[in-house]
C-alpha cells in the first residue's frame, strides 16, 4: 500500500464520540413530531449521512427541515459536554502534527458548531483546515468536501488517508481519489463498512498510528 503523507478525518463518531448525544436528540426530534422511537439498532440501520434523507426516510414533512436542523444544532451545543473524543484520537492528531503530516477534518456539520467542538477539544491547533457543510453545500457521500479539502492542503490524492465511520465517508474518499479508512464506532458496523472495501480496515481510531 501507499505511504501515507496527508489525513483527513470526518469528525462526528470517527474522531469525537456524539453517538449517545446524537441518538437522544433524534429521538426528541422523533417524540415532538409524532414520528415512534429510534432504537440503537433502528437508529444504526436508518441513518445517513445526508440527514435530509433521513428526516425524509422516518416521515418528516420537508418544510419541517429547517426548523428540525434549527433545534438539532441548539441542542448538540446544549449538551456538548456529554460527549469526548475516542481514546488515543488526540494522540493520532498530535503525533501526526508532530511529524508535520497535512491534517484536515472534513465534516457534514455546520461550521460554527464543529469549530467549537474542535476548539473545546483541543484539536483547533492541530488541524491546518476543517471543511463543513457550510463550505461544499453538499452532503457526503458527495466527494466535493474531501476534494476541497485536497485542494486546501495541497497534497497528493493517491497518497492522501481519508478516515471516517459511515459507509458515506468511504464512497466520499473514493469518489475524491484518496486512500480510504474505516472505524466502526458511528452508526455503521465493521460487516457494513467493510462492505465498501476501505483501503484500511481499523478497529478503533488509535489504530491510525500504524499507518504514519
Amino acid at each position: 500500500m501507499a505511504t501515507v503523507e496527508a489525513l483527513m478525518f470526518d469528525w462526528d463518531g470517527t474522531l469525537y464520540d456524539s453517538f449517545g448525544v446524537v441518538l437522544k436528540i433524534y429521538n426528541e426530534i422523533f417524540a415532538k413530531y409524532g414520528l415512534g422511537r429510534l432504537g440503537e439498532e433502528s437508529f444504526r440501520e436508518k441513518f445517513r449521512a445526508n440527514y435530509h434523507e433521513f428526516y425524509a426516510a422516518s416521515g418528516l414533512p420537508k418544510h419541517k427541515f429547517r426548523e428540525v436542523d434549527e433545534y438539532w444544532t441548539r441542542r448538540m451545543w446544549e449538551c456538548e459536554g456529554e460527549a469526548r473524543m475516542f481514546p488515543g484520537a488526540l494522540e493520532v492528531l498530535e503525533k501526526a502534527n508532530g511529524k508535520g503530516i497535512p491534517l484536515g477534518i472534513v465534516t457534514n456539520g455546520t461550521r460554527e458548531r464543529i469549530e467549537s467542538e474542535l476548539e473545546g477539544h483541543g484539536v483547533a491547533g492541530l488541524v491546518d483546515t476543517v471543511v463543513t457543510f457550510d463550505d461544499v453545500g453538499r452532503f457526503k457521500p458527495d466527494p466535493a468536501g474531501v476534494g476541497e479539502c485536497v485542494r486546501r492542503l495541497g497534497i497528493s490524492r493517491p497518497r492522501s488517508l481519508y478516515v471516517g465511520d459511515m459507509v458515506e465517508d468511504i464512497l466520499a474518499g473514493k469518489g475524491a481519489g484518496v486512500m480510504t479508512g474505516a472505524v466502526p464506532t458511528g452508526p455503521h458496523g465493521t460487516e457494513k463498512l467493510r462492505g465498501e472495501r476501505p483501503t484500511y480496515m481499523f478497529a478503533r481510531i488509535a489504530d491510525v498510528l500504524g499507518v504514519i
